[in-house]
């Protein structure tokens, strides 16, 4: 929809995020990434181009998102594709 609310599960820096926001000017992201040093570069990152009035940025696991909200599409890329986990 024009306006989603988008889900990124293991949002790191924020590149994908950065990404669809800018060709999809209307649409919310929220940002779950257990690593709080990469959450942070990503916060700067979105606070530098505009974007940070439409993320939430949480710190931690999906387990711990509240359960009250809701998505229409979600992400998750895993570092394996760049054959680190073997």
């Amino acid at each position: 929809p024009p306006n989603a609310h988008i889900l990124c599960v293991g949002a790191g820096t924020g590149a994908e995020v950065l990404y669809l926001a800018r060709r999809f000017p209307a649409w919310r992201f929220t940002a779950v990434e257990p690593s709080t040093a990469m959450l942070d570069l990503f916060r700067r990152r979105a606070e530098e181009q505009g974007i940070a009035p439409r993320c939430v940025f949480h710190p931690g696991y999906l387990d711990s998102l509240p359960s009250a909200d809701a998505f229409d599409a979600a992400t998750a890329f895993s570092p394996c594709g760049s054959g680190r986990c073997q």
